[in-house]
């Protein structure tokens, strides 16, 4: 959070997106949006309309104000760099690269904690597999793509309508999410744990990297019957299942460096 004088009084505005309220973060992809679909919205533009409504200006752009004025707050403009990235084009981009949940409840649907936290593995796996589908189909219809991820994170029945936002925010989420599994080590109780091994190929012993995604660990799991049967698996924890799958080639590959 940064603090500035406005001219007439000291506002505190978020400087990461994982400090925005659920209102400031739906107002931010409103925003995006509208930048994404405005050809005459310039890049100074967006960042004097996010900086002016976190300022709580409302509908109002400080550039309206007299110079000043007006200048006080293009010196605090730079506290909202982290906002924003550069694409591959140059263009400047909203950023919404997290794996915090800031939209945990809408409409009376409640969708999981932070890091996807509280969703089973079946759950996960059967988002995952969506994804796969589309990113490996281009034609593939993706609004019904990124529903069905919606309705399975926030529990909505079929019968039900989605919230607009949803069809942006549970797709992004899950995918900030999985990123991370995939690419970085992650901390847990204060101990980096790199999940990235689970999927290191080995010739012999276990082996997730089989081509058939999460649905074919899920089978792995169940083998084992740690869990119980797949149904099992499919309700488990989502983290704790992750875990135990990280435990297994931890120690196969450690066994593996002694010459076991």
């Amino acid at each position: 959070m940064h603090k500035f004088y406005d001219g007439n009084k000291v506002v505190e505005i978020p400087t990461a997106i994982e400090e925005l309220t659920p209102e400031q973060y739906m107002y931010f992809i409103t925003l995006a949006s509208l930048f994404a679909a405005s050809a005459s919205m310039s890049e100074t533009a967006l960042r004097v309309r996010w900086l002016s409504y976190l300022a709580g200006l409302g509908p109002l752009d400080f550039t309206l104000f007299l110079s000043e004025r007006k200048k006080l707050f293009l010196e605090a403009l730079p506290m909202t760099d982290n906002f924003f990235h550069r694409g591959a084009d140059g263009k400047l981009l909203p950023h919404f690269d997290t794996p915090v949940n800031l939209l945990p409840e809408i409409e009376g649907y409640h969708g999981p904690g932070d890091m996807l936290d509280g969703i089973t593995f079946g759950e996960f796996t059967e988002c995952s597999s969506v994804i796969r589908a589309i990113s490996e189909n281009p034609a593939a219809d993706a609004m019904e793509a990124y529903g069905h991820i919606a309705r399975v994170l926030y529990k909505i029945p079929k019968e039900k309508e989605i919230p607009e936002i949803l069809y942006f925010h549970a797709p992004t989420l899950f995918r900030n999410v999985l990123k991370l599994i995939e690419s970085d080590p992650i901390e847990i109780n204060g101990e980096k744990i790199d999940f990235r091994i689970i999927f290191q190929s080995s010739k012999t012993g276990n082996n997730y990297d089989d081509k058939t995604g999460w649905v074919g660990i899920t089978f792995e799991v169940a083998s084992s019957g740690v869990f119980g049967g797949v149904k099992d698996v499919e309700n488990a924890d989502f983290w704790m299942v992750l875990l135990y799958l990280y435990r297994c080639k931890f120690e196969y590959l450690h066994s593996k460096r002694k010459g076991r």
